[in-house]
This record gives C-alpha cells, sequence and structure tokens, in this order.
C-alpha cells in the first residue's frame, strides 16, 4: 500500500522528465543518495551472514542508521519541492526574500550532509564487506558522490542571493570538508 501522495519510481521518473518546476534537480539529488544508501545496505546484509560479535553489532547499526538517513532523503525530495515552490512563487511576484534562499540552499544542504556520513559508514564497511558483493559497495560511492555534486550545485545556486557573508562562508566551509570526506571514501574503494 503507498502512502499517500507517494510516487511509484515510473511516476517519479515521468514528473522528473515532464515540463514543469518540480521535482527537479535537487529532489534527483536527494533521490540518487537514497539510491546509493540502499545499494550500500545491500551489500552490508550480503556481508553480514557470518559476522558476530562486535563486527556484527556494527553492521547492524550500520543498517539502522543507512535506514533513517534513506528516509531523510526521501523527505528531502519533498522538502525541496515545496521549497523551490515557494521561493519561484516568491521570484514570480517580485518579492523573493533572503530567507527564502536561504530556506532553499538548506534542504540541499541537509542532503549533503546526509550523504557525508553515508559515505563514512560506507567507507568503515569497505573492509568488513564481501568481496563478492564490494563493486555493489563501490558503485553506491559513485551514486553518493553524484549525489553530493548535485546537491551542492543547487546548496550554491541560492548561496548567490544571500547577502550574509559569514552565513555562506560558513556554508562553503561545510560543503567543502563534506566533499574531501566523500573524495576519501571514493579514493578508498581502489577503484
Amino acid at each position: 500500500m503507498r502512502k499517500k501522495g507517494s510516487r511509484s519510481l515510473e511516476g517519479y521518473l515521468n514528473a522528473l522528465a515532464a515540463k514543469k518546476p518540480v521535482p527537479g534537480g535537487g529532489s534527483a539529488a536527494a533521490y540518487a543518495g537514497a539510491l546509493g544508501l540502499a545499494l550500500s545496505s545491500m551489500a552490508c546484509e550480503y556481508s553480514l551472514d557470518k559476522p558476530a560479535g562486535e563486527i556484527g553489532a556494527a553492521m547492524k547499526r550500520f543498517l539502522r542508521e543507512n535506514k533513517k538517513d534513506m528516509r531523510a532523503l526521501l523527505k528531502a525530495m519533498v522538502k525541496d519541492e515545496v521549497s523551490y515552490l515557494n521561493l519561484s512563487d516568491a521570484v514570480k511576484r517580485g518579492s523573493p526574500s533572503r530567507a527564502l534562499y536561504k530556506k532553499a540552499a538548506e534542504v540541499p544542504l541537509e542532503v549533503t550532509r546526509v550523504i557525508e556520513s553515508a559515505a563514512l559508514r560506507a567507507r568503515k564497511l569497505m573492509p568488513l564487506c564481501s568481496s563478492r558483493i564490494i563493486s555493489d559497495l563501490v558503485e553506491s560511492l559513485f551514486l553518493m558522490e553524484a549525489a553530493y555534486k548535485c546537491a551542492r550545485l543547487n546548496v550554491e545556486a541560492n548561496l548567490k542571493y544571500i547577502k550574509d557573508r559569514l552565513y555562506v562562508k560558513d556554508v562553503e566551509k561545510r560543503l567543502d570538508k563534506a566533499e574531501g570526506i566523500i573524495k576519501k571514501a571514493v579514493k578508498s574503494s581502489g577503484v
């Protein structure tokens, strides 16, 4: 049974392909991140067959955190659409406030935070992952990296309208830190 307002994958892709303002790039970035987390969860599930004790507990924690973060990314898809529509309406009226640009930047910024955390977890899973499924874990990191880059692009699109230089510098610093962590995770895959 689908929740009210949820879409099938085909419905989402058709909506994304349509000549409509939403869903758009921010929503797609969050979805790509959720795909990456789902794939890393699958790799963990296959690797969990034997580990017990502390390693098994760490892997179960990985799965719980991934599940929580996947839900956060799916919610971010909807939040991004709402945020964009609010900003778009204000722009059409000729009255976009700096606060609306900040709010529009916050959704993809949260996506980058979630992906940063997930990439760090996936990197730690690398040595524990079954060799027969390691390619899926690496692919999950590629999806996360792509999602991060797309989300960052959406943050930066809004930052240029925000006059609060301290806020902008802080956000840019956080983005650079996250990018370093994600690149390190991808590099650790050896690919």
